[in-house]
């Protein structure tokens, strides 16, 4: 056989080993969202949600947001107890399990530390939202809808609207924040612990455990994996350390330097792409030295470094600092 018959015959092997690949990866798609997505943790999460009432506040509105795609969305809008004027409006996007009443404990910190009025939602699929499967087309519509929902609410603020992202939070308010729709809308983004892409926190939960089962073969293996296989099977994306860049608002990164799910560096990395791209006037970055995952809220300094960022972002904005 002559060399390009051989060439030929290769190309087409590995083409159609590769369309096969991707054949059956799409059609596992949901595979790979139930590996992201955790709505059922914990068990009760479909059927028992916390009210605000339940951590003493008593200035609460429960919420339902349509979609475009005719999903509602459910959770509420909390403001200060005492009756008087917030000084912002901060929606917050949770993680990728439970539901927006696990989250009650940090609404009341940053509502009382802060005297902010939180939105809180839950996406499509999570607590007492519709029970469809959450995927990440959807829950950037939900993102869209909640802020489409704070624009036109009378007790948002319109000129003071930040958001607040955690973990899988973080992915959707850098994405909903890139979008020029709803740049100039937003007086500022937070993002809290949270990964580049989907594609790198998989190498953070495979590549070692390839290196146990293949202590030999894993120097060809995993290479093969990550720059051939994985490109073409990976349908959830999440690409944050591409859209960060597109951010124009004034952000903010809060890492937890002990972080047990997401390695610190994934955030750091996150703040450099913001500062090369210049889109943005504010770029900060804000580590805890002795912050977890899920503990950030009450590490020493956290509302304090919200504050002074929600004062800066607004007089930028040329906003009257309440």
């Amino acid at each position: 056989m002559e060399p390009l018959d051989i060439l030929s015959t290769v190309a087409t092997i590995t083409l159609g080993v590769t369309a096969v690949i991707m054949f059956v990866a799409y059609k596992f798609k949901h595979l790979q969202d139930m590996m992201v997505y955790h709505p059922h943790s914990p068990e009760d999460s479909h059927t028992h949600c916390m009210q605000p009432q339940d951590v003493g506040l008593t200035r609460y509105e429960p919420i339902t947001i349509t979609t475009v795609d005719g999903i509602a969305l459910k959770g509420f809008f909390m403001h200060p107890n005492d009756g008087g004027a917030s000084t912002f409006t901060l929606i917050y996007f949770h993680g990728n399990a439970g539901n927006v009443g696990h989250r009650m404990p940090i609404a009341r910190i940053l509502i009382e530390s802060l005297r902010c009025s939180v939105l809180m939602m839950d996406y499509r699929g999570f607590g007492l939202s519709d029970a469809v499967p959450p995927t990440e087309e959807g829950l950037k519509l939900d993102a869209q809808a909640t802020i489409d929902f704070a624009l036109k609410h009378g007790k948002a603020h319109k000129d003071r609207l930040f958001v607040l992202g955690t973990s899988l939070g973080g992915a959707v308010a850098i994405d909903v924040a890139s979008r020029p729709a709803y740049a100039n809308a937003l007086c500022g983004v937070m993002v809290e612990n949270s990964f580049t892409s989907i594609s790198d926190m998989a190498d953070v939960m495979f590549v070692p455990l390839l290196e146990r089962l293949l202590p030999r073969g894993s120097a060809i293996v995993v290479p093969l994996l990550k720059h051939v296989v994985k490109p073409v099977v990976m349908f959830v994306g999440w690409w944050s350390i591409d859209r960060v860049g597109r951010v124009t608002t004034p952000i903010l990164f809060l890492s937890g330097k002990k972080d047990e799910m997401i390695p610190p560096s994934q955030t750091k990395s996150l703040h450099a792409a913001a500062e090369r791209s210049k889109k943005s006037d504010l770029v900060q970055l804000v580590e805890f030295p002795h912050g977890k995952h899920n503990d950030l809220f009450v590490a020493p300094g956290y509302a304090q470094s919200i504050e002074a960022f929600t004062r800066e972002a607004m007089r930028k904005r040329q906003v009257q600092v309440v």
